[in-house]
């Protein structure tokens, strides 16, 4: 707000401020002169200061990177100026004389010019509302930007503590003379493995190339329906891993003649027949759903049924 914008009760105030301190020079006829440069330099500071205030504070603003109406709200700074009038009489009577004439030429203004008045003081009011407004805008938009920047730590925080609870201890290993890893003593064991020694298979007495005992080379799965599907053993699978010839022979001694002549050669126990057996029932192969099913002998629409679709 410049200097004369408070209108003519402000200026005559400004009179009777001026007058009193040029009365009281009067006071002092030996420093009279010097005071009167110094009250002079005053004034004219007094008067840079008010009528370029604003200016200078949006000045400042745009210099800082702020919005010009935040400049508004900023503390500015003035100047306050010293009479030096010497040994003088206080004529500050004349001061508070020039305010009272201020507000007696306020009073007699018309209504238009009060109207005048107020626009231009809600108008700076509203110009300072709106500085105070984009101030916590820029404030807020900081406090958002320090939560989002919290949670975002509370998260990569969280993350890597699942990360460290779901951790497993690393697996024990033997160093070369025997003993556990570095750092666990000097013990030759662990309570966390047991070292078995191999197991060797005998040779028959009659055939010393040829292990002791026999495996079984098939084993059964009960089907869902109530069939029973043959596979490998788990000795016989062991085996012929890496033996394509031995699963070959596999196929052909035991899923061929099923699948193409319903042998029952490969079939299940007839203990796992219905009624256990009793010499009434027997196994049919379905190679569609490549597994035995039962059926009753003697009854070829059982076998079709049991051989075709099952039980």
């Amino acid at each position: 707000m410049g200097f004369f914008d408070g209108g003519i009760g402000d200026i005559a105030g400004a009179v009777g401020s001026v007058v009193g301190g040029g009365l009281g020079l009067i006071g002092s006829a030996n420093s009279q002169a010097n005071a009167a440069a110094i009250n002079k330099f005053n004034y004219e500071a007094q008067k840079e200061f008010a009528q370029n205030s604003i200016r200078w504070r949006v000045a400042d603003a745009k210099a800082a990177g702020l919005h010009p109406l935040a400049a508004l709200g900023a503390q500015a700074s003035g100047y306050t100026p010293s009479a030096a009038i010497g040994d003088s009489p206080d004529f500050g009577f004349l001061s508070d004389l020039g305010q009272n004439i201020g507000r007696a030429i306020d009073a007699k203004r018309t209504a238009a010019e009060r109207s005048e008045q107020e626009r231009k003081q809600n108008v700076l009011f509203n110009e300072e509302l709106r500085g105070r407004q984009l101030q916590n805008e820029e404030t807020q938009t900081r406090i958002d930007s320090m939560k989002w920047d919290m949670a975002m730590q509370a998260a990569r925080n969280a993350e890597q503590s699942v990360r460290t609870q779901q951790q497993v201890p690393a697996m024990p290993s033997l160093a070369p003379d025997g003993r556990t890893m570095p750092g666990q003593g000097d013990a030759t064991s662990s309570s966390l493995f047991k070292v078995k020694p191999p197991e060797l298979a005998i040779s028959h007495p009659q055939t010393p190339a040829a292990e002791a005992g026999t495996h079984p080379e098939i084993r059964y799965f009960r089907t869902s329906d109530g069939g029973y599907s043959m596979a490998r053993s788990e000795a016989y699978a062991d085996s012929t891993d890496d033996d394509t010839a031995g699963m070959l022979s596999w196929e052909l001694r035991n899923r061929v003649p099923a699948i193409f002549w319903d042998s029952p050669s490969s079939a299940p126990p007839d203990s796992y027949l219905p009624d256990g057996g009793a010499g009434a029932w027997g196994w049919s192969y379905n190679p569609f759903l490549q597994a035995y099913y039962p059926y009753r002998k003697g009854d070829w629409a059982s076998r079709i049924k049991a051989r075709f679709y099952g039980k």
